[in-house]
């Protein structure tokens, strides 16, 4: 396999807790499932070392400093930017690179499934939803080393409100994203606008994005350099209490999707929504919703690459 890095910016006690307790040992087990036995390199942005020395106990080390000394929560987009930006740019050529957050659990089979795509000389990027929320409680600890289908199960049942706000006839999200599809065999689908390039080769490319990583990197990535996850191949759960909230509207309907997105999205938007991701059962057809809204983007001239 060829050199693995993996990115966690982490601060504040909160998600350093998080990072420690959830995501590192998640980690772990994926490597581990994926038969990894080098060590991996993490490059650790964060403002609490002792906790990430004492977690990542074996592994290489990488730590770097933070935009911000303690980042506010007006802040934290932009240091999370930044911190990317810098893993990218500090990770040899050749190498794979993973960027995460530190709120974010991996399924069993992730990093045995990265090295198979990128046995080809062709992929140069991983794209994936980054991340379905879930609501992070004492109660339901999420599942460590679980399969994409388990975890995918423990998300649904413990989906967080946003997630819920996002789903098709009854949502009503601000901010959507990303669209939840239950299909009448019981089966769910998603559609994201934001897919993340969670997982890249590194190359000479100048890899230019003015957003974070889920807004407009995938668009450095022409269409044959791209691999969309679609079926559980792997999954990701990403933890946040109950307490964050995002803005509330009026129901979702093609019409309030068109004109939230009409003058916000790009090509590269476009290309990850065509793509129909499978969270729960196996949805055979892309729902005629989310087709309609493909229909009516594709025709507009935003949707021409420029």
């Amino acid at each position: 396999m060829k050199p693995l890095y993996i990115s966690i910016p982490a601060w504040g006690k909160t998600y350093v807790d998080i990072a420690t307790r959830f995501t590192i040992p998640a980690v772990f087990a994926s490597l581990a499932a994926g038969g990894m036995r080098e060590p991996a390199n993490f490059i650790i942005h964060t403002d609490d070392q002792d906790r990430f020395k004492t977690a990542l106990c074996g592994h290489n080390l990488i730590f770097r400093a933070l935009a911000e000394p303690r980042p506010t929560q007006a802040q934290n987009w932009p240091v999370f930017k930044a911190a990317h930006r810098d893993a990218m740019a500090i990770t040899p050529k050749g190498a794979i690179l993973t960027l995460l957050n530190s709120d974010i659990v991996v399924s069993r089979e992730t990093f045995g499934f990265v090295s198979d795509v990128f046995e080809s000389d062709k992929i140069r990027v991983i794209a994936s939803s980054g991340g379905i929320r879930a609501t992070l409680c004492d109660t339901s600890a999420p599942p460590i080393g679980a399969s994409a289908v388990d975890l995918n199960a423990w998300i649904w049942a413990n989906k967080h409100s946003i997630i819920q706000e996002c789903i098709w006839g009854k949502g009503r999200s601000g901010l959507p994203t990303v669209l939840f599809f239950e299909h009448d065999d019981g089966g769910v689908s998603m559609h994201y606008f934001h897919l993340v390039p969670m997982f890249m080769i590194k190359d000479d490319r100048s890899l230019s994005f003015k957003g974070t990583i889920d807004d407009d990197l995938l668009g450095c990535y022409g269409d044959d350099e791209c691999f969309f996850v679609s079926d559980k191949q792997m999954a990701f759960a990403e933890l946040s209490p109950a307490s964050k909230v995002h803005s509330v509207g009026q129901l979702l309907t093609v019409d309030v999707m068109m004109n939230f997105w009409k003058d916000r999205f790009l090509p590269c938007h476009l290309r990850n929504f065509r793509h129909r991701i499978s969270v729960l059962g196996n949805p055979q057809n892309t729902h005629p919703a989310a087709d309609e809204i493909i229909m009516k983007l594709s025709r507009l001239p935003r949707a021409v690459p420029r």
